[in-house]
């Protein structure tokens, strides 16, 4: 059998069948778009306010707009569902957000960081396969974009799971990755760029259906990286492979609030890249006995390899933040202990909420819809389900929020309405 033709047939096969499913899926768009419409009180509490604030606001704004004769923005409404139903777009909760957070009384609409304050980076590293990595990058970058906050997602995972949420895997197959800036980065260290363009961070970011939430994706051929970083570091002994992914950042720091960066299963490369460029850690860790071990060997190799790096002289991260959490939580008996020895053994790194394994958080749909873009009455479950993953996850997206908060001095204030407002404000 010819091992090379026969593998280049399964995969174009494959790749032909994928696109016909989800082309079907996603009829008559054929793109994925952001289709959930918000009830009033879901869309209050995306800008932080209560429901009957929200009612206040609206109904001041267009008592001051009549008097002026003006006619307030129907951009800034409710829509219309259906005969009778009105919901909020996401687009109108950030017109919202857009016209009144410069008002004092509304600061709380506006949750992005100052001028001279630096992104929150968050690497989401674990050592074993199956840990909730992605499904954690995922929602938690899909509710801070909701939330108003600007948001990367920089997947450095060969796998493209988390690309693959956001865009079809032909969109990403030939998209450039951190590997093609890195070689540019490279050629211009040794006078062997012609293209300066190739330098732009911002050109391999590429926009998502979700408002606020860009991507630097991945794809296969991210693997070379692999293979790359120690070739390079044994051609230039002056190579400092650990912060290339970090110099990539610096260049469009300043065009987001957060950045998340999801990592492969092991301690690849661009893992140690994504710990050495993060100023804040979140490791997803299921309630079970061997992924509770797993993970300790995990951070004896993390703590191993920083002690190697400053050994060498290298400057190692400190990070602001760093937190476990528990990932892929069913509740059974088994769990409910190993969640409890977690939270003896860890104290307060541990996150006060887990997230929950439920046919909701890992899928809402086939077409990799999460939970947080479909509305409770379209769920393809039951109801029960539902509002408990949501529930769940809110409580969890409410102390992500909250530590985020905690690094800009600008917010301050806002940090102090959160945390008043304990999980429910998320």
């Amino acid at each position: 059998m010819d091992i090379i033709n026969t593998f280049d047939s399964l995969y174009k096969r494959g790749l032909k069948a994928l696109e016909f499913d989800r082309n079907a899926r996603l009829e008559p768009d054929r793109e994925k778009v952001f289709k959930r419409f918000f009830r009033n009180q879901e869309a209050a509490r995306l800008l932080g306010i209560t429901h009957d604030q929200l009612r206040y606001l609206l109904k001041t704004e267009k008592s001051l707009a009549k008097a002026e004769g003006r006619i307030f923005p129907s951009n800034m409404s409710p829509t219309r569902i259906d005969g009778k139903n009105k919901g909020w777009t996401i687009s109108a909760i950030n017109n919202i957000r857009e016209v009144y957070a410069g008002n004092p009384r509304y600061k709380i609409f506006n949750p992005r960081k100052a001028e001279g304050e630096t992104a929150a980076r968050i690497a989401v590293p674990m050592f074993k396969g199956g840990a909730g990595k992605s499904t954690t990058c995922i929602h938690t970058a899909i509710h801070l974009a909701l939330r108003g906050y600007r948001v990367l997602v920089v997947d450095c995972d060969a796998q493209a799971t988390t690309s693959m949420q956001f865009k079809s895997f032909n969109e990403i197959n030939g998209s450039k990755t951190i590997d093609d800036y890195l070689t540019a980065e490279w050629d211009r260290t040794h006078n062997q760029l012609d293209d300066k363009s190739l330098l732009d961070s911002s050109a391999y970011v590429q926009s998502t259906y979700v408002p606020n939430l860009d991507l630097l994706p991945a794809n296969l051929y991210l693997y070379e990286t692999e293979i790359s970083f120690p070739v390079r570091q044994y051609q230039d002994s002056e190579y400092d492979l650990q912060f290339q992914l970090d110099k990539m950042l610096s260049n469009i720091d300043d065009d987001y609030d957060v950045i998340i960066m999801d990592t492969a299963p092991s301690m690849s490369y661009l893992t140690i890249n994504a710990l050495f460029a993060a100023n804040m850690v979140l490791m997803p860790i299921p309630a079970k006995e061997y992924d509770f071990e797993s993970s300790l060997m995990f951070f004896n190799m993390v703590s191993g390899l920083m002690k190697t790096f400053k050994n060498l002289g290298v400057q190692v991260p400190d990070y602001d933040v760093i937190k476990i959490l528990t990932s892929k939580f069913g509740g059974k008996a088994s769990e409910v202990d190993m969640d409890a020895t977690m939270r003896a053994a860890f104290s307060n790194f541990k996150m006060l909420f887990p997230m929950l394994d439920s046919d909701a958080i890992g899928g809402a749909s086939g077409d990799r819809t999460t939970v947080l873009e479909i509305n409770g009455c379209d769920y393809n479950g039951s109801q029960r389900t539902y509002k408990r993953a949501t529930d769940m996850l809110s409580k969890v997206m409410w102390e992500v929020e909250c530590l985020i908060l905690g690094r800009w001095s600008s917010k301050a204030e806002l940090l102090e309405i959160m945390e008043n407002k304990e999980w429910e404000a998320a």
